[in-house]
């Protein structure tokens, strides 16, 4: 894929010519230069619409209206549009489940636009993530957990976001990372899975933990000691099946022009003054049985070899080569 300049994102889809662009109050998304599919970026219908519902039947689409609206309400606009097909009453909480079974019935290629990431997760079976305009990386919703390209994309896929630190690659020879006052092991297979990484002993790196990745030591028995992090305890909350876990620790929150504007898109706020004392709250999903409480001193039990590791530079992905590569 490739970025042009006033029209929108271009590229080819198995040997296809596939353009999405912005204009006139819509997104549309054109297939070997004609227009297969007009998403409406407006809450009223349009005049033209009904003939853009005509273009698309005349194409052999089939035009479908989902929306919030009750049915009487629904029908009467897609009589007045020529949209055969309604599906009415769809709740927020509903829309994932009515998309997908609707893709289904069709039986179509579908091209869904979201800043939900969760939507994404769920809905796709190919993921397309983008930053100001300019595509960043797109591949399987599993590829681009397990291998973002960068940390934008590192940092929107998944929830809670992950936690992203100022780190140091060791420089004695031993498969460690340095935060702070605290090492942790690597795993002896992190260099096979991050060849590049090699390249940075001794430099500095943004190191990537996913909540996920975190558990309280006290529940996991056979975690090794250097395989944990301490900290003091924030804030806890239960959800039942799990707690989310806010525990301060003396390391820094990286702090790139990169992550504060993911910070922004993603509704989080970085707390700058903690990050100037070398204080960094890690966000961690743990076991229900946690009896951790704020005040308290923690350890948590740190999966190594679901790490992510990020060049501090470009924010690219340490993967395979110095140029770095994720899921494509």
């Amino acid at each position: 894929f490739r970025n042009v300049p006033g029209v929108g994102v271009s590229g080819r889809v198995e040997g296809h010519e596939v353009a999405v662009g912005r204009g006139d109050g819509a997104i549309t998304v054109s297939w070997d230069g004609v227009p297969r599919a007009t998403l409406a970026v407006r809450d009223t219908v349009k005049p033209t619409s009904a003939a853009a519902v005509a273009e698309l039947k005349a194409l052999g689409l089939t035009p479908v209206l989902l929306t919030g609206d009750n049915a009487e309400t629904a029908q009467r606009v897609a009589g007045e549009v020529g949209i055969d097909r309604v599906l009415a009453e769809v709740f927020p909480e509903d829309k994932v489940h009515e998309i997908r079974r609707l893709q289904d019935d069709l039986g179509s290629t579908t091209i869904y636009v979201t800043h939900d990431q969760v939507e994404a997760m769920t809905m796709g079976d190919r993921i397309a993530v983008m930053r100001k305009g300019e595509l960043q990386q797109v591949g399987r919703p599993q590829d681009l957990y397990d291998r973002p390209v960068n940390l934008f994309v590192g940092g929107f896929i998944g929830s809670p976001a992950m936690n992203m630190l100022e780190a140091r690659l060791a420089a004695d020879g031993s498969l460690a990372v340095e935060l702070g006052d605290q090492r942790l092991a690597l795993d002896a297979g992190t260099f096979e899975a991050h060849p590049a990484l090699r390249a940075y002993e001794g430099k500095d790196l943004i190191l990537g933990l996913r909540p996920e990745h975190l558990e309280d030591a006290a529940l996991v028995s056979d975690a090794p000691a250097d395989r944990r992090l301490r900290g003091t305890v924030e804030l806890t909350e239960a959800l039942g099946s799990e707690i989310v876990a806010h525990i301060s620790i003396d390391a820094k929150q990286a702090l790139t022009e990169d992550i504060r504007e993911l910070a922004a898109d993603i509704g989080e706020e970085i707390e700058i003054e903690s990050a100037a004392e070398g204080k960094v709250t890690l966000v961690g999903r743990i076991g229900a049985r946690s009896n951790l409480r704020p005040g308290e001193t923690a350890e948590l039990a740190v999966d190594t070899g679901a790490l992510h590791f990020f060049d501090p530079a470009t924010g690219a992905g340490i993967y395979d080569d110095e140029r770095t590569k994720g899921a494509s």
